[in-house]
């Protein structure tokens, strides 16, 4: 009987939980990643798959993936992903029903929205039914899923609380934090807080946002570039520079994530990674995740992992992006390397999921589970647009990017 179920020969393994970089053979068996090595034998193994020249990860985890059969818009994961999270598509009344849908070969977790409703009302907004963003169904939805559930997904903005005084901006956010409390004093469990922040009322409310936080927890779109209703930025980006709330949330460990689809514009892409003026050092995403749905109407179309990391991959040369102000602006330093964007796109994640997951989720370690991904690294020109090209009144102009380099699936394992 072979030794492996599976061998990936001669890949160049990335494992940034152990700072591999190598070729390196990955060998499984029962579910589990079995060895890692030089020169492992094809004899031992029951099927073999020749990935010299590609590249070889832990299967990618994407922990803002609209999840079918919760909501209108939701889909299956973008190619390579093996691990995923519902980005508030369950409320607190619903998450019972979101475990016992099939799983169909991905591992979910869910972060349980503010609003009772979730996204199931979509396309209706959530929040601006106050009387859905429920504390107490809050807490006892962590307690009683806390198996699955990630922590609480928080939409502000005046999309989304624009209706109400200003006074009552922040209250989702308010319950959600007191809810978060109470589940974690009765559960010994941590959990986090996700904030989707866009079109804030006012250019100071991303800091209020910050001022509330703590370490661990995340921002969701934090390339977003949409402005409010009276043309100011509100997000991490303002005057062609990051904002000092940037650098707050960094010194506190608050997690910076480029939730994708629907928010992207590389003008801050640029400005939050380069750092315009060179003053300050540029701020580099804590986790990458596609935002990905099945394409509806009023929606702009849904960009795959795989891409989002290209982009993000791609930021190394702000050059590439067509706008005249930044055509001389060096290459970033440091560097995005490749390992930062695996990292990313599977380590981090995999941290934020914790016990919740199985031993080694998102590594290649002996024992981890058999979730890979061989990924070709392909070379040329490659065009990426923002959420915001062609949109009005944004135009073209700084908004579509030309990359060298981009990664494409070629396969996955998923358990072996």
């Amino acid at each position: 009987m072979p030794l492996y179920d599976l061998l990936i020969q001669g890949g160049r393994v990335i494992d940034p939980s152990v700072g591999l970089d190598a070729v390196r053979d990955v060998a499984f068996a029962a579910g589990l990643v079995a060895a890692v090595g030089i020169g492992l034998s094809p004899s031992d193994a029951a099927l073999t798959y020749d990935a010299t020249g590609k590249i070889v990860v832990s299967g990618l985890i994407d922990l803002m993936v609209h999840r079918e059969g919760l909501t209108p818009i939701g889909a299956q994961p973008s190619p390579g992903v093996t691990t995923a999270a519902s980005p508030g598509d369950a409320g607190a009344h619903i998450v019972g029903a979101a475990k016992a849908l099939p799983g169909n070969g991905i591992r979910w977790f869910h972060w349980i929205n503010a609003s009772k409703i979730g996204y199931t009302a979509w396309p209706h907004k959530v929040h601006p039914w106050m009387d859905y963003v429920d504390q107490a169904a809050l807490t006892a939805a962590l307690v009683a899923h806390q198996n699955v559930a990630l922590g609480i997904k928080v939409l502000l903005g005046e999309v989304h609380t624009g209706h109400l005084p200003s006074s009552d901006d922040f209250v989702p956010l308010t319950r959600a934090i007191a809810a978060r409390a109470a589940a974690e004093a009765a559960t010994g469990q941590a959990f986090r807080i996700l904030v989707h922040t866009g079109g804030m009322r006012t250019p100071a409310d991303i800091g209020t946002v910050v001022s509330v936080l703590r370490a661990g927890d995340i921002i969701a779109h934090s390339f977003a570039g949409y402005a409010n209703s009276s043309g100011q930025a509100t997000g991490l980006a303002q005057g062609f520079a990051p904002i000092q709330a940037a650098y707050d949330a960094v010194a506190k460990g608050i997690l910076l994530m480029n939730g994708r689809s629907g928010s992207m514009d590389w003008l801050t892409a640029v400005i939050v990674t380069a750092t315009i003026n060179h003053a300050t050092p540029g701020i580099r995403m804590n986790l990458l995740a596609a935002d990905w749905y099945t394409q509806a109407a009023g929606l702009t179309p849904p960009t795959p992992l795989l891409q989002v990391m290209s982009e993000y991959l791609a930021l190394n040369t702000p050059s590439n992006v067509n706008f005249a102000a930044f055509a001389n602006l060096p290459a970033l330093s440091p560097a995005i390397a490749l390992d930062d964007v695996i990292r990313a796109a599977t380590y981090t994640p995999a941290q934020i999921i914790g016990s919740r997951g199985p031993a080694g989720l998102g590594t290649l370690a002996i024992g981890a589970p058999g979730d890979a991904v061989v990924l070709s690294l392909d070379s040329g020109a490659f065009t990426f647009d923002d959420d915001l090209y062609g949109v009005p009144p944004y135009g073209t102009d700084g908004h579509r990017m030309t990359a060298v380099q981009r990664l494409t699936h070629v396969k996955t394992v998923a358990a072996g």
